[in-house]
């Protein structure tokens, strides 16, 4: 698989749950709600989850607080296959875009690098504001050796070509991209 094939398979695994899954619940939520509502609110102190954050898709303040995450049930279909990203080999087998795993050969990644990835992929700074649809945000990441598993929310496909980057550029050469376990 060339570059361009990755790329468009990639963003068709993100187009397909961010614009036939996530925005429709999204607009259905926040139409029948008579509370106050947002999409992709953002949550801290959160046990197992990388800085102690996350983010759910949806939630409704009002006399109750309610929280929603929309769990991908379209998986893009295909066989598993292999690809060179910037001389690093993957193996990419079918995963929702709300549940990756990438393993890797490493017990560790560049911890700076990696934090710079997430602080500006979560939109740690709140730049991204949202009128009512999906801000662009990763939703959570979970880091253990040798394995990343993320919720890569509403976020572009860039932002995980740009994590590859980032394994890559602390020394991996091998990752298998599938659904998180």
């Amino acid at each position: 698989m060339n570059q361009e094939q990755l790329h468009e398979r990639i963003k068709k695994i993100r187009d397909e749950y961010v614009e036939r899954e996530l925005e429709p619940a999204i607009a259905r939520l926040s139409a029948k709600s008579p509370n106050p509502n947002r999409p992709e609110v953002k949550f801290g102190e959160i046990d197992g989850v990388y800085k102690g954050l996350a983010a759910v898709d949806w939630a409704e303040s009002g006399p109750e607080f309610h929280a929603t995450v929309v769990a991908g049930y379209v998986r893009v279909s295909f066989p598993p296959m292999t690809a060179d990203y910037r001389q690093m080999s993957l193996e990419i087998a079918p995963f929702h875009w709300d549940s990756l795993s990438i393993e890797f050969e490493k017990d560790t990644v560049g911890q700076s690098r990696f934090e710079q990835w997430f602080d500006r992929w979560f939109d740690i700074d709140d730049e991204r504001v949202s009128d009512g649809g999906v801000s662009g945000i990763i939703h959570s990441a979970i880091v253990e050796p040798k394995r990343i598993s993320l919720d890569m929310g509403s976020a572009p496909s860039d932002a995980l070509f740009e994590l590859l980057d980032v394994l890559r550029e602390s020394g991996v050469k091998q990752a298998r991209l599938g659904p998180s376990e």
